[in-house]
């Protein structure tokens, strides 16, 4: 089959939502298994690098979200993506010249996971313009593997956005609220300073800024009831996700502006 048909969407079925998925149960055990991830996360400044700098992170995010882009992934795979570099590098120190082929393997391992059709090696060696062989990246992606312990499951923002939506029941809006949502959520990936954030606090923080963005509700009397619904729903602090959201805002405007990368 052609490769180029198989990532047209338009020649891909997508699943419609399972109803049975979206209930409160389904949501409280990923509150769980959020918890248990956030105990392990380890800050930037603590991370066993000597050589990777947090702007050859944020050069490295910027690339494997292009690749998934072009690629035209599922929104997951980026989050999970990040979410598995992250883990390995606050584990084991990396040297410059490996950190492309371990994003690499990153991408590869969260697209197995998360898309419906998982990106190739091959592919994966063109973007890297061949400087990434692919029997750099089968040894590598064993290496991963044992330190990660084979433990691929994270949850990541998007699995808590259409919960959120559906709780909201802005059904006139939904595909609008949760468009934009998706772009603070990417924005907030790629930029470092949002990784102190859970996942649901940043699916719920673009969740709000999306609808005030698009003027939906105001900031103040229905709007503020929103924010308090909302943390309520993930169990969350209202004030810290205040805090997220009106991050998001800034960084959305700063890269509007041209002051810093999408």
């Amino acid at each position: 089959m052609d490769e180029n048909r198989i990532h047209d969407p338009r020649k891909v079925t997508q699943a419609f939502p399972d109803p049975n998925l979206l209930d409160f149960r389904v949501l409280r055990n990923l509150l769980c298994l959020e918890k248990t991830q956030l105990a392990r996360r380890v800050p930037f400044c603590q991370w066993p690098q000597q050589e990777v700098t947090m702007k050859m992170m944020q050069v490295l995010s910027q690339w494997l979200l292009e690749v998934c882009e072009h690629q035209q992934c599922e929104e997951g795979v980026y989050q999970l993506c990040l979410c598995l570099l992250c883990t390995y590098m606050s584990m084991s120190p990396v040297k410059i010249r490996q950190l492309q082929r371990l994003g690499s393997v990153c991408l590869f391992l969260a697209s197995k996971m998360r898309d419906l059709v998982p990106i190739t090696v091959e592919k994966l060696c063109m973007y890297t313009d061949y400087s990434v062989t692919a029997q750099k990246i089968m040894t590598w992606e064993l290496l991963v593997l044992s330190k990660l312990h084979w433990n691929l499951v994270a949850v990541v923002p998007d699995d808590f956005l259409e919960h959120i939506l559906v709780y909201l029941q802005l059904w006139q809006w939904l595909k609008l609220i949760r468009r934009h949502a998706q772009t603070y959520i990417v924005l907030c990936t790629v930029d470092y300073s949002f990784y102190t954030y859970g996942p649901s606090v940043v699916a719920a923080s673009s969740v709000v800024a999306a609808v005030f963005g698009l003027g939906l509700l105001p900031r103040s009397g229905t709007g503020v009831d929103l924010i308090l619904n909302v943390a309520a729903l993930i169990e969350a602090d209202s004030d810290n996700l205040r805090k997220c959201q009106e991050m998001m805002e800034i960084a959305f405007a700063n890269t509007l502006h041209g002051t810093r990368p999408l």
